[in-house]
């Protein structure tokens, strides 16, 4: 099995490095005066690079919600995943610590969980 090569190691850290800056400047903004208004060029400006960068990453700044996207799907599968095989889904998810908080459930109490054990 070939091992990548350092300047290949580093190479990704630098993309998943610039990805995770981009995202986090461009949900700022969206955040900050919504989603129709922000221009790549306005995340460009705000990250210090080139709309020219910008587009090495994304294709389009909608595709920076796609990261967002990815990560709750991978957390959602990593939780469903540990579950047993009988519990439900909804109910798998909706006491998972890796996934944030799920509409119409409730998180059980630290003092809720620690009774059943």
């Amino acid at each position: 099995m070939a091992t990548e090569s350092l300047a290949a190691q580093m190479r990704a850290k630098r993309s998943e490095l610039m990805i995770s800056e981009l995202e986090g400047v461009a949900l700022l903004l969206f955040e900050e005066r919504g989603f129709d208004t922000v221009t790549v060029e306005d995340i460009a400006s705000a990250a210090h690079i080139s709309v020219r960068t910008f587009y090495r990453y994304f294709p389009a700044k909608e595709d920076v919600l796609q990261v967002k996207i990815d990560r709750r799907s991978k957390a959602l599968r990593a939780a469903l995943a540990t579950r047993p095989d009988d519990e439900a889904p909804t109910r798998a998810t909706a006491t998972s610590p890796f996934l944030g908080p799920v509409e119409g459930h409730e998180r059980p109490s630290a003092r809720a969980a620690s009774s059943r054990i």
